[in-house]
């Protein structure tokens, strides 16, 4: 700096108190722009910093999954990822289906001490009692995908379920013309499923000309329960000409069962995107529409709402449901998901 003190010495005089506290910066700025512009740059926003070391400081979570298939799976890669750019651990338990072993499996992170607990809830009342368990253990759980009633969570990630299925209704009745015989298979009652058939209900009480002339409902998440559901509904109502699916086996079940029964011109509308029901769309095997979920984006937004949420649990920019927008798969457009 020597050889600039002649020529900015009141310059200097001002910047004297950035520069002795800008962690030692090299003295080797030219102009004194760019002394000003270092000044600024070492003087980083706090919450910046504090996020930061947030970061970087280890933790345990602890993953408890409805089921261990290809959309739970999905998210479970998003956690990881996650928890593994941030420092962190993950832990992974799977209920199946099983309010004993979701119980368990939160007994077990508790036990484990870990900081986090992500959730994919087998019942919305059934599964209060472990969420609870956790809150009465001091740990912070984030819901994903399914959410219980009743107990604290941090957040409850999940996609708009009504809106989706909306979606996916209007698009296959616009291919039917708005009219003829509709058949509805349902699953498991969570809200998540109650949300998708009632969507579809309502968006068929919209046209006077469409008829929804079965029902049926099985507790069984598979293909083989969701194509034994469509061969018994449309042996009942025969002049279908569309079924509604509460999630992703439905496209795989009807590729197996309308062939056999001539109906391949049936059209076929649900809610997930997995891989499966892209690629039979995409070859045309069967006509529909599925509202893809994003559910690795599931488990990415948990991690990042964990980490906002750890570095300060009072922060009031925590929304108490984060949505995970949807993208409509056609027979159109289904190349482009491959």
């Amino acid at each position: 700096m020597k050889k600039f003190i002649a020529l900015i010495v009141i310059a200097a005089m001002v910047l004297v108190i950035g520069i002795s506290l800008s962690s030692c910066k090299a003295e080797t700025a030219e102009t004194t722009a760019a002394a000003t512009t270092a000044a600024e740059t070492t003087a980083a926003p706090e919450t910046t910093a504090a996020a930061t070391e947030a970061e970087a400081q280890p933790f345990k979570a602890g993953s408890v999954e409805f089921l261990s298939n290809v959309f739970y799976d999905a998210i479970y890669e998003g956690l990881k990822e996650g928890v593994d750019a941030a420092g962190g651990e993950l832990l992974r338990s799977a209920s199946d289906g099983d309010l004993k072993k979701e119980l368990a499996g939160v007994e077990n992170f508790i036990t484990q001490k870990v900081d986090v607990i992500f959730i994919s809830c087998v019942d919305t009342v059934g599964s209060a009692e472990a969420v609870r368990k956790a809150n009465d253990a001091g740990i912070p759980v984030i819901a994903v995908a399914s959410e219980p009633q009743g107990v604290e969570v941090v957040t409850y990630i999940k996609s708009n379920d009504y809106k989706a299925s909306s979606e996916v209704a209007e698009y296959i009745l616009k291919q039917i013309e708005y009219k003829g015989d509709v058949i509805l298979v349902d699953g498991p009652q969570l809200q998540i499923v109650i949300d998708r058939m009632n969507a579809y209900k309502d968006t068929c009480a919209k046209y006077p000309d469409v008829n929804i002339a079965g029902q049926a409902m099985d507790e069984e998440v598979s293909i083989t329960a969701n194509a034994r559901m469509i061969e018994n509904l449309m042996q009942k109502a025969p002049d279908t000409k569309a079924i509604f699916v509460y999630a992703g086996y439905g496209i795989p079940a009807a590729a197996t069962v309308l062939p056999n029964l001539g109906k391949t011109d049936v059209w076929v509308g649900e809610i997930d995107g997995i891989p499966e029901e892209i690629e039979l769309l995409a070859s045309g095997a069967v006509k529909g529409a599925t509202a893809q979920q994003q559910p690795k984006m599931f488990g990415t937004l948990a991690v990042e709402t964990w980490l906002k949420y750890r570095e300060d649990a009072t922060r009031t920019d925590i929304p108490d449901w984060t949505e995970v927008p949807t993208l409509l798969i056609t027979n159109d457009n289904a190349n482009d998901f491959m």
